[in-house]
């Protein structure tokens, strides 16, 4: 999957993450997405904004 921020001009940040069901680091936007019956879904637990230091968190549910 090529890097969509890459593709609109942006810089790629620092988006591997720890993928607990397969064990291994992938791409943010690989690891929060799911297909089912070739509807795209999130994986999204909850989303915290977080200030002052005014950085987003992104929570994924985890089942081992």
């Amino acid at each position: 999957m090529e890097c969509e921020l890459i593709k609109q001009g942006f810089e790629q940040g620092c988006c591997h993450v720890f993928d607990a069901r397969e064990g291994q680091f992938r791409k943010a936007c690989e690891a929060t997405l799911k297909y089912e019956q070739g509807i795209p879904y999130r994986l999204i637990h909850a989303v915290l904004l977080s200030r002052p230091e005014q950085y987003l968190s992104i929570y994924l549910p985890v089942r081992l």
